[in-house]
């Protein structure tokens, strides 16, 4: 006969062997940890559209209009949405996400976030110029960018690292 103590024993058991396996499901460190920049570059590069469209809305020049906010808002979600997902793809060791997201956030996202304003530099334009962090809300904008700036390449640099590249070797 099976005891009350003997179904509640298996019960948790089980439990504890699914929290194990939630808990250690064989992604290393540097995956979560590539995977939490890639969130945190995400969220910085909303964070800028959104300061970006405020200091328009609030600032002296106004030169953007109401489609072009709105352009500039349906393009950030678009971007978002695609490549949360394909931080979620690489993070269940899919290696081609992680390849997608090293060169084209890595890569080509990066260099759109400093080729602009090397150029304006170049031109003659003044740092808060060029880095757009003259306006009302420039202090706040300069911070997140930074965070932004240093998030991607970090979360690179943790997508390739020995224990990630086993772990998308295996996936």
């Amino acid at each position: 006969m099976i005891s009350r103590h003997t179904v509640q024993s298996a019960a948790t058991q089980a439990a504890d062997v699914g929290r194990t396996r939630t808990r250690s499901s064989g992604r290393p460190a540097s995956v979560r940890a590539a995977f939490s920049l890639w969130l945190l570059a995400l969220t910085t590069g909303v964070l800028e559209t959104m300061l970006g469209i405020t200091g328009e809305l609030i600032g002296p020049e106004g030169a953007m209009t109401v489609g072009a906010i709105l352009a500039a808002a349906g393009l950030r979600v678009v971007v978002t949405v695609v490549f949360v997902a394909l931080a979620l793809l690489m993070r269940d060791a899919w290696n081609w996400a992680r390849v997608c997201l090293a060169v084209l956030l890595g890569g080509v996202g990066l260099l759109t976030m400093v080729a602009d304003p090397i150029g304006d530099l170049a031109s003659g334009a003044s740092v808060a110029a060029a880095f757009g962090t003259a306006g009302p809300l420039g202090g706040l904008f300069a911070v997140v960018r930074l965070v932004h700036l240093l998030a991607v390449p970090a979360a690179v640099i943790a997508m390739f690292l020995p224990s990630a590249n086993a772990y998308f070797r295996r996936g």
